[in-house]
């Protein structure tokens, strides 16, 4: 009896906290940058001006090396399926892929991420220069003209 209030228990703060993170990806609103070109590398979203990189992730059996179709959970590439269907396993390896190609797109998913630029300032030469118009007797005054 105590085991299966112990598993409920255990549920509904799973429940909890999957509930939380659904209210708190509604009310934040973020880009989801839909008009991103997918084959480009990086580029800047027309929607929010971001700087957006591309990112193609496999997830591999580490058991036995087979590829496993990846899916986005809440920004974490995981395996489509628990178990791979190879070995029975449940470990996975996630590797990022440079170049997506025409075998690996069934099995790939895209990650789109915001490249956090550092703010650069730069300092550009300044020249000043006064001209002065007051002449007195061959003698510069400075401050008000008469």
């Amino acid at each position: 009896m105590l085991v299966h209030l112990r598993d409920i228990f255990v549920s509904c703060i799973l429940i909890f906290d999957f509930l939380v993170r659904i209210i708190n990806l509604c009310c934040t609103m973020k880009c989801t940058h839909e008009k991103i070109n997918i084959l480009s590398e990086k580029s800047y979203c027309p929607d929010c001006g971001a700087l957006v990189e591309n990112k193609w992730y496999i997830c591999r059996c580490a058991c036995c090396g087979v590829k496993r179709k990846a899916v986005l959970l809440f920004g974490n590439v995981v395996p489509e399926e628990k178990f791979c269907t190879n070995c029975g396993s449940k470990e996975f390896i996630v590797e990022e892929v440079k170049e997506i190609n025409f075998i690996d797109i069934n099995f790939a998913t895209l990650k789109k991420e915001e490249v956090k630029q550092p703010l650069t300032v730069n300092f550009a030469p300044i020249q000043t220069w006064i001209t002065v118009n007051c002449v007195q007797n061959g003698r510069l005054l400075f401050g008000a003209c008469k």
